[in-house]
């Protein structure tokens, strides 16, 4: 290269120029037009191969870029795959990004894929929109700060055999965006947010494993419908802080065929600062564990919120709750709905309560909350129960003679005045005994007027409530008569 003065036309100085520079600016790859697929090549690279301080661009979907790096730090500033790109990192070493944020799908829905090897995203992390894609397969690793999806329809897909870190917020927040770990995919997560329904976490025979906050439906003007989804024999293990389901807007934590849903603290249906929507959360022949106690409202400026078990013939459901399971928790405001018609349906399935089962909290305002037991193979254990504030106890049974319906209560049993009592009893004409509580060991109180107690069904069942152990006491109903024997 020479210079040369522009006003005698007389060359001054000249220089040559024998190494490759580094970009600090803006650089788009060369699909086609380098000499091979190395991130390193200049000739690769429209402006030379990008600096610490650059910006990598991937622009078009006319030039599918597949890039290897035989470096293992690439010093970049920021990758983006826009205008429909596609980029797929070949890498066979683990490789760096520096300090870079990667944006998939800037303007246009495109996609970034891991085909081998590791890749570690720097500080400014992972992020994608507008129905862009994320693709780990199999054999791939990844690692970000933080993981943020935005727009409509924006997925990422971990395959089996491949591995996510995010150890910054992922945050999900575009109708039906969501993350799928497939069997044989790991993700580990630091912190989840679901933020704009109905995004979805689907746990689809992976493992993932969240060791900090985790919120569904956070995001008071989104939509509904956010997911945690675990199924087909996956596995998500909530380790951190207690989980908080329905925070302004409707969601739902399942685990499914053979899924398994962790929570080593507490789980919280309906918490925020507004008034919320229902949330749910449900075992459909999966399993759910619980270290500490769930909450069924747990704000007064929440209610209806549910709290469902299932199992079907020939299927296998598990519910653990070591702490409590407490419907209508918080005091309410004027104005507030007050923690009313929450619901715990079991329907099926294996059921363990290590302490108390509260219907109705301690509130006057936390009114018409119900447990309903329905099926001959559901089994429902808990230390104690408590039935309070125009509660209801619904209990389904069927013909077989003398049906007992599957509630044990080892400890304390205190039913206040205001109780419903819901007897739907299947039509037969034979007389049959439904055992409502049994009690081994703890105090019986309970002050049900005979006009709230409703028996359905074709008539001849006596319904009675036992205690066995200390004093034999025994209610037992004769159609709307009630008679302590």
């Amino acid at each position: 290269f020479k210079g040369e003065n522009s006003f005698s036309g007389q060359v001054y100085t000249a220089w040559t120029v024998t190494n490759a520079f580094t970009l600090a600016g803006s650089t788009a790859w060369n699909a086609g037009g380098g000499v091979d697929t190395d991130w390193n090549t200049e000739a690769n690279w429209s402006l030379g191969v990008p600096g610490a301080a650059a910006q990598a661009d991937f622009l078009s979907a006319a030039k599918k870029a597949t890039v290897t790096a035989a470096a293992t730090t690439l010093a970049v500033g920021t990758v983006s795959v826009q205008t429909g790109g596609a980029l797929t990192f070949d890498l066979g070493s683990d490789t760096t990004l520096g300090a870079t944020t990667m944006f998939v799908g800037t303007n246009t829905a495109s996609a970034l894929t891991l085909a081998s090897g590791a890749l570690a995203v720097g500080n400014g992390g992972l992020a994608a929109g507008l129905g862009s894609s994320i693709t780990l397969n199999s054999g791939s690793r990844v690692s970000t700060g933080s993981l943020r999806l935005s727009g409509t329809s924006t997925k990422v897909l971990v395959s089996g055999g491949a591995s996510l870190a995010s150890s910054g917020m992922a945050t999900f927040g575009g109708a039906s965006s969501g993350i799928t770990v497939q069997t044989g995919g790991v993700w580990n997560a630091t912190n989840i947010t679901l933020s704009s329904g109905p995004a979805a976490v689907v746990i689809d025979g992976g493992v993932a494993t969240n060791t900090g906050s985790l919120y569904l439906g956070n995001n008071a003007s989104g939509s509904y419908g956010d997911t945690l989804l675990v199924q087909n024999g996956g596995r998500f293990r909530q380790v951190g802080s207690a989980v908080q389901v329905a925070v302004k807007q409707s969601a739902v934590i399942m685990a499914a065929a053979g899924g398994t849903f962790e929570a080593a603290s507490n789980i919280s249906l309906g918490t925020g600062s507004d008034w919320g929507s229902p949330g749910y959360l449900i075992a459909s022949n999966g399993n759910i564990s619980v270290g500490g106690t769930v909450y069924v409202c747990a704000d007064a400026r929440y209610h209806t919120q549910h709290f469902f078990v299932y199992e079907d013939e020939g299927l296998t459901t598990s519910v653990n709750v070591a702490g409590s399971v407490v419907l209508g928790r918080g005091s309410a405001a004027a104005g507030d709905p007050g923690n009313r018609n929450n619901v715990f349906g079991v329907f099926g399935g294996d059921v363990a309560i290590g302490s108390s089962l509260i219907i109705g909290g301690t509130k006057a305002a936390a009114t018409n909350n119900a447990l309903k037991v329905k099926g001959a193979s559901t089994h429902l254990t808990a230390a104690s129960l408590a039935v309070t504030n125009q509660s209801r106890l619904v209990f389904s049974v069927d013909n077989s003679g003398f049906a007992t319906v599957p509630v044990s209560i080892s400890g304390n049993v205190n039913i206040d005045g205001t109780t419903q009592l819901e007897i739907d009893a299947a039509a037969r004409t034979q007389k049959g005994v439904v055992t409502l509580v049994e009690s081994t060991g703890g105090a019986f109180v309970s002050s049900i007027p005979s006009g709230n107690i409703t028996v359905t069904g074709r008539g001849g069942y006596r319904v009675e409530v036992l205690q066995t152990g200390g004093l034999a006491l025994k209610f037992t109903v004769l159609g709307t008569l009630l008679r302590v024997l």
